[in-house]
């Protein structure tokens, strides 16, 4: 799976339902999260930036957006629990915490980076024995 975040501006001039609807509707989007105004986080399987990019542009001319490739593993800041919830259920964060025993999260603020790497290494370290 890939994930791509698409941001857009100058929303003045689109209705926010039509671009919302465009947006999760793109063919080979999985899934979708939109927790932030103008931001979207989307699960892809047979479509890339340069596609999804084709597509929005395509119906949407004179919109303002950019698209870019991310690292669901690696994200970092505060959002509310459920938009937490999904990025975790994407990256596995949940399931590795599980692994090691330390229960799920219940914070509102995203623990380190650094944390998910340790957490991965004790599970692969576990793995080995």
């Amino acid at each position: 799976m890939n994930y791509y975040q698409i941001t857009y501006d100058n929303t003045q001039y689109f209705q926010p339902d039509a671009v919302h609807s465009v947006i999760t509707t793109i063919p080979g989007i999985v899934e979708w999260w939109h927790f932030l105004p103008n931001v979207y986080i989307v699960e892809a399987e047979q479509v890339n930036e340069q596609g999804i990019s084709n597509h929005v542009g395509s119906i949407f001319t004179g919109l303002r957006f950019f698209v870019t490739k991310i690292d669901i593993n690696a994200t970092n800041g505060v959002l509310p629990k459920s938009a937490w919830d999904w990025i975790n259920r994407k990256s596995g964060f949940q399931k590795l915490v599980q692994l090691i025993g330390q229960g799920q999260r219940n914070q509102v603020s995203q623990p380190e980076t650094q944390l998910r790497s340790k957490l991965l290494s004790d599970i692969l370290s576990k793995a080995k024995s």
